[in-house]
């Protein structure tokens, strides 16, 4: 537009310098000379105009041409900023990703851990079942000693199986010392019932741990905002978080900000 304006007034101060130079007809001497000064300077006015002009467009150029390589610089940079910009976030995505699953196998192995040890538990448990079991059959065997020496007491009263009742107080001493491995035993029981109790807590304590970890990583969810969805490369990385998100059992969720930095 302004080169445009330029030769305009260009050809204006042409046409104003012919003019000039072609008026008049007179054949009068001073007045020939008169239009020849006119002529004169009219020519040298249009030269200057003309060279003006000529420096105005060239500036104009000049200047037209710095901002066109203003405007291809401006266009680089910010292409670069947003590949460096993709290339973080994309990083820091998958960072997030690996450190989500350290923890999800940290916390099965702990409860791996625990479940081993509360199996071990068990069947210490189920040991001091087996002794409860054999100090029952101790009771039993105490409880026939005690009709043995009710029965000694009888071989006292006869004087012709004074041997018998002899050994029969034997048996008795024997059963007394039944009777107290059969209270040791219980004693065991009791403890046996304590650790299979403990036992029993461990186990649901694992097994609420369990249904904790899997609540969590049902809900796990990791979000991805694109600053547009309407370029290829964009789109492209979309497609890979996604993509990520879901070999690693993630939820993914991306969005489009369409150019808002506010979203």
């Amino acid at each position: 537009m302004k080169r445009k304006s330029i030769l305009a007034i260009l050809v204006s101060v042409v046409l104003a310098g012919s003019l000039l130079a072609g008026c008049g007809g007179s054949s009068k001497p001073s007045e020939s000379k008169s239009e020849a000064a006119a002529s004169s300077a009219a020519e040298e006015a249009v030269s200057k105009a003309a060279s003006e002009a000529a420096s105005a467009v060239s500036e104009a150029e000049e200047a037209a041409s710095a901002v066109s390589e203003a405007a291809e610089e401006a266009a680089s940079a910010v292409s670069e900023a947003a590949e460096e910009a993709a290339s973080a976030v994309s990083e820091a995505a998958e960072e997030a990703a690996s450190a989500a699953s350290e923890a999800v196998e940290e916390a099965a192995s702990a409860v791996s851990e625990a479940t081993e040890e509360a199996a071990s538990a068990a069947s210490e448990a189920e040991e001091a079942v087996s002794a409860a079991s054999e100090a029952e059959e101790a009771a039993s065997a105490a409880s026939e000693a005690e009709e043995a020496v009710s029965a000694a007491s009888e071989a006292e009263e006869a004087v012709s199986a004074a041997s018998e009742a002899e050994e029969a107080v034997s048996a008795a001493s024997e059963a007394e010392e039944a009777v107290s491995a059969a209270s040791e035993a219980e004693e065991a029981v009791s403890e046996a019932e304590e650790a299979t109790s403990e036992a029993e807590e461990e186990v649901a304590a694992v097994s609420e741990a369990e249904e904790k970890e899997v609540e969590a990583a049902d809900s796990y969810k990791i979000g991805f905002s694109q600053a547009t969805m309407a370029s290829p490369f964009y789109v492209t990385m979309v497609d890979a978080f996604e993509k990520y998100c879901e070999e690693k059992g993630v939820e993914p969720m991306a969005i489009s900000a369409d150019e808002d930095v506010q979203k």
